[in-house]
């Protein structure tokens, strides 16, 4: 079932493949950010910090309903706190790893305004990331059906389903809002640009 969620996950991570810890590194925050935790975001040299990342039209992810981000477009990691507004103020970011770093979440079906349950034919699928309207939380998922270059599912997140119904034996029931597990198909390098 397709949905909108007041209280939908943010980009989380969850793990590493390696069992090693994230790679966090403070950023001075860009003018006037507006981000929030589990945001993709760049280094921008104009603004001499941290900015949330463009997409594909120019926009910035989550300004429209075909909002995904580019395969073109740089991403220097995950915001680990919510911008302050404040222009210089240190942001914690994670720098995924490529193939390593595990990152729950939520899955959208066609655009950023329908939250959709992740079915087992999702594994192994590749996906864009897309921003969730305010209806969703504005928070940061993947886009279903996109066949992207920027991250692929590779299981679907424990966590969420652990304690809902199913067949014995079989698949847990799935809901709008469960959340899927991915990883990042390239990495970045300290000062933004992807390796």
């Amino acid at each position: 079932m397709a949905t909108s969620l007041a209280n939908a996950s943010r980009l989380e991570w969850v793990g590493a493949s390696d069992n090693s810890v994230p790679v966090v590194v403070d950023y001075a925050e860009g003018t006037s950010e507006t981000f929030k935790r589990g945001d993709l975001v760049i280094y921008d040299r104009s603004e001499d910090g941290v900015v949330v990342v463009t997409q594909g039209d120019g926009g910035v992810y989550g300004d429209t309903n075909n909002d995904e981000v580019a395969n073109n477009v740089n991403c220097l990691g995950v915001a680990q706190r919510d911008a302050s507004g404040t222009a210089g103020t240190l942001i914690p970011v994670l720098l995924p790893r490529p193939n390593v770093d595990r990152f729950a979440a939520i899955v959208f079906d066609t655009d950023n305004t329908t939250v959709t349950a992740p079915v087992t034919d999702d594994i192994g699928t590749l996906v864009d990331f897309i921003k969730g309207d305010a209806n969703n939380n504005s928070a940061t998922g993947v886009l279903r059906g996109t066949a992207g270059l920027w991250a692929k599912i590779v299981d679907i997140s424990r966590q969420d389903t652990q304690f809902r119904g199913g067949t014995v034996g079989g698949d847990p029931t799935y809901s709008a809002g469960d959340r899927v597990v991915v990883v990042l198909q390239s990495g970045v390098s300290s000062d933004g640009s992807q390796a």
